[in-house]
């Protein structure tokens, strides 16, 4: 009999300790995930952060330097910050990114990061309203570029329709600039492009378009929106502006298909207006052929003594 009432007295002072609870103290709201990260990393970075009203605060992984790389929105704008350790912060900068206000409530996600042994790193950066589903809601897309010597900023901004949207794939120097690559993978039309941007990132060419490969090192650009490619066996050439590839196998020279066994090479001489000199070998029988480098029409193909 103890037993039970032992029981029942027990059950009772765990309903009314439950029904304290549910009557005096109200559940707790989850905090949004967004803030709660926010308020973390500004415990451990806050000190050293000079923007204010971060309306979130983010951790930026794909950094090409040691740094620890911090971003958020401040103000309408968005917020980057480089930290070498909690204790010291490197550089921070504010940047205007939706410059045509075209975005109500914009979110900014760097989804992008191309680094270059020249000492320059560029990360792409995506503005858009979380709450608009309309498929061509404008989106905002800008590159950063760094200058990892003194870590002087520059910034390009472009918009376009959601479902246009392209990232970042490729990057390289690129004939007083860079040579971006842009992948349409994520977009409902898949439509890819290239774009040139020059160092300072104030002049911006879009070609919609890419390279059936991409320019390998070692490239001949003569023009912004043209490379050549000198092979062992062939030599070609992409035209960004008309979207045109075309290539020349060194036994195309000869008016042979096939040739076991031979030993072949191809030497770019020299570059005169719009035509390119090559000098190709097929076991040592030289010729000297002069190529329209933009088509790959040839214009003179003659044994050379």
């Amino acid at each position: 009999m103890k037993f039970f009432k032992g029981i029942s007295l027990t059950f009772l002072i765990v309903s009314n300790a439950i029904g304290s609870c549910s009557e005096d103290q109200k559940p707790s709201i989850p905090k949004d995930p967004l803030i709660v990260e926010r308020d973390s990393l500004l415990a451990i970075y806050g000190h050293h952060i000079d923007a204010r009203e971060l309306e979130y605060l983010k951790v930026f992984e794909l950094g090409s330097t040691d740094h620890t790389y911090l971003y958020g929105k401040s103000e309408g704008n968005f917020w980057l910050g480089l930290f070498a350790s909690p204790n010291q912060k490197t550089t921070e900068y504010l940047v205007e990114l939706d410059p045509e206000s075209a975005i109500n409530d914009i979110y900014y996600n760097p989804v992008g990061h191309g680094y270059l042994a020249t000492g320059f790193e560029l990360i792409e950066i995506l503005g858009y309203d979380p709450s608009d589903t309309i498929e061509d809601a404008s989106i905002s897309k800008s590159i950063l570029r760094f200058n990892l010597d003194d870590f002087v900023l520059k910034s390009s901004t472009s918009y376009s329709p959601l479902n246009e949207l392209t990232i970042l794939e490729y990057a390289r120097r690129w004939k007083g600039g860079f040579l971006l690559e842009h992948s349409g993978i994520v977009s409902e039309f898949g439509k890819s492009n290239t774009q040139y941007l020059s160092t300072d990132l104030s002049e911006s060419i879009l070609w919609d378009c890419r390279s059936p490969t991409s320019p390998p090192l070692g490239v001949y650009y003569f023009d912004v929106d043209f490379y050549l490619t000198v092979g062992e066996h062939s030599v070609g050439g992409f035209d960004y502006s008309s979207c045109k590839f075309w290539t020349k196998n060194i036994l195309d020279f000869y008016g042979v298909e096939t040739c076991p066994g031979c030993t072949s090479s191809i030497k770019l001489l020299n570059q005169i207006d719009d035509n390119i000199t090559v000098e190709v070998n097929l076991n040592e029988k030289i010729r000297q052929v002069v190529i329209e480098y933009r088509t790959g029409k040839v214009i003179l193909n003659e044994v050379f003594s």
